[in-house]
């Protein structure tokens, strides 16, 4: 894939694949709603799961997840 795509600069180089999935984290932030906006991708249907900082609550240790998916 280096050779390939090294000297390519574009977000997806490769370009997206099937049953793909995003994954990230704000670990700064404790959140109890998150919403991506991802301009100029009208086509982005892959799921995007973003977990935030996580808390204590009482004895429990809990961390926000938000899962955005859509329809088709």
């Amino acid at each position: 894939d280096v050779a390939c795509y090294g000297e390519n600069l574009a977000y997806f180089p490769k370009g997206f694949i099937e049953n793909m999935f995003f994954v990230s984290a704000n670990p700064w932030v404790s959140f109890t709603s998150f919403d991506l906006n991802v301009a100029n991708m009208d086509n982005f249907f892959a799921p995007v799961f973003t977990m935030g900082k996580y808390y204590t609550q009482g004895d429990k240790v809990l961390m926000p997840l938000a899962i955005q998916v859509h329809h088709a």
